[in-house]
């Protein structure tokens, strides 16, 4: 809200303005000054006067008020946002601090208009702007504010017109327009250009990018959400009974396959992978391969394509599959970690080189840390150029997204990943 630079090309010649908007407001307040000399001068006038100074503070308190409780508001609710607070949730009490702060700027003019007037300092008159003669010079405030804002709006309209200008340029670097880096970039996303058939398509892209959608299909079909994380269930907490003794939400796979009983037949489902809003969900990609009636139509790096389609045969468990193909040894495993192993070449769904992330038993409260999955490549021209620098790759990712907990209900639960 308050950025400003200096030393922009542009600053000097806008704020030159800054003269001719001061001389010209002084002199709208001169006139504003003597009609109210016309208008008034008996005693009723004078407290009609008042009476109106008074209600003009009302806007100030509206406009106020209401900036302050949606920030108390937000500030109440903090604990939910798990640590991801953005910046852009204060939107919606930018224009109501703005409109306080000309409102309360229009009533301090007013008062001060009423005390003293531009000009006169230490007996001397230094300045003197006015309509006609005889009429009243306007006062310090109402030069000096109009200077001042005049200076800072020139101050921030060059970084807006620079910002928009770079918004609208097909420019690599900027990640603000949709048909732009990284959204172009996105193999899954683009995937729904060839499937104009389906009338809606869940997903778990936060709402405001969900035109993102929109936009990749030619503004067709509608857009909806995919169950988040249910209410009550808190960053760190296990299933299991929640301290009030309520029992707990259902377990991902219960609430998945509840929700695309629902939903319309041959609906799409886009999952992007490691995406911001991640931490609203307690399940990922695995999870959806798994839901009865929810076929898979394509797979890529960053995220899949599902399909509703209730008759359908059930697919694979390739975790299971991996799980049976590489059990853990029981050799002595670090407690607090995975064994590691490469994935069998045949393993349906993940044909050619994975890793596959073990561990029995296992818990969801194991589950709340980051995995860390740095690459090495033997020569670093063969990474993507925005990772040569770092000399490795970053593969790190959530356990949801490619992992599942086997035979929850049984005494030793099997937490598998498949990378």
């Amino acid at each position: 809200w308050a950025r400003f630079e200096w030393d922009l090309p542009e600053m000097l010649p806008l704020a030159l303005l800054a003269v001719p908007v001061a001389v010209l407001a002084a002199r709208s307040e001169a006139r504003a000054r003597a009609a109210d000399d016309a208008a008034g001068g008996d005693r009723a006038g004078g407290d009609r006067a008042g009476r109106r100074n008074r209600r003009g503070w009302q806007p100030v308190a509206l406009f106020g008020g209401f900036g302050l409780a949606y920030a108390a508001g937000l500030a109440a609710v903090g604990p939910l946002f798990h640590g991801a607070f953005e910046s852009r949730y204060l939107d919606v009490v930018f224009l109501p601090f703005a409109l306080a702060a000309v409102f309360a700027l229009d009533r301090l003019l007013a008062a001060e208009r009423e005390r003293r007037r531009f000009g006169d300092l230490s007996g001397r008159r230094l300045l003197r702007i006015s309509p006609a003669s005889g009429a009243p010079a306007p006062t310090r405030l109402t030069v000096f504010l109009m200077a001042a804002l005049t200076v800072w709006a020139a101050g921030q309209a060059a970084l807006q017109a620079r910002a928009v200008a770079r918004a609208n340029a097909a420019d690599p670097a900027v990640e603000r327009a949709y048909n732009l880096p990284p959204w172009s970039r996105i193999e899954s996303l683009a995937h729904l250009r060839e499937l104009p058939e389906a009338e809606t398509v869940f997903t778990n892209l936060p709402p405001i990018h969900r035109v993102a959608i929109h936009h990749a299909r030619g503004g067709q079909g509608t857009i909806r959400g995919l169950p988040l994380r249910e209410a009550g269930e808190r960053e760190g907490e296990a299933a299991g009974e929640h301290e009030d003794g309520d029992a707990a939400p259902p377990l991902p796979p219960d609430r998945l396959r509840a929700f695309f009983s629902r939903a319309p037949e041959g609906a799409l489902v886009l999952w992007l992978g490691e995406w911001s809003s991640e931490h609203f969900y307690d399940y990922g990609r695995a999870a959806l391969r798994l839901v009865p009636g929810l076929e898979p139509v394509a797979e890529f790096a960053d995220g899949a394509v599902f399909r509703v389609a209730r008759a359908a045969a059930p697919g694979p468990d390739p975790w299971r599959a991996a799980y049976e193909s590489a059990a853990p040894s029981g050799t002595g495993a670090d407690p607090a970690g995975f064994e590691v192993r490469w994935a069998t070449p045949a393993l349906r769904g993940f044909e050619g080189a994975a890793l596959l992330y073990l561990r029995e038993p296992c818990d969801e409260e194991q589950l709340r840390a980051r995995f860390f999955l740095h690459l090495y490549p033997e020569a670093p021209g063969h990474l993507p150029p925005a990772r040569r620098e770092h000399r490795f790759d970053n593969r790190d990712f959530r356990f949801e997204e490619h992992g599942v907990i086997l035979d929850r209900a049984s005494p030793s639960p099997k937490c598998v990943a498949i990378v």
